[in-house]
């Protein structure tokens, strides 16, 4: 499944933190594979979306969302 405006939210905050892919991913303790993966437009799994939201600040559920995973039980933190 792919989800350009997920991969545009995720791009657009870390070009606002001021993190390459590699930093992101080392933030998040994801591979940068998956952070490349995001960006381009696949939807990553609901751990990696998770770790990526804490990493840039963002709201997990709100990511969920707009990857059309539905809403969370809830969201790892």
């Amino acid at each position: 499944m792919t989800n350009p405006t997920l991969a545009a939210t995720i791009t657009a905050r870390r070009a606002e933190l001021g993190l390459t892919q590699a930093a992101l991913a080392v933030a998040a303790g994801i591979a940068e594979r998956t952070v490349q993966n995001v960006e381009a437009g696949r939807v990553p799994s609901p751990i990696s979306l998770a770790a990526i939201a804490r990493a840039l600040e963002l709201d997990a559920a709100e990511l969920w969302r707009i990857a059309g995973l539905g809403t969370p039980a809830k969201v790892a933190s």
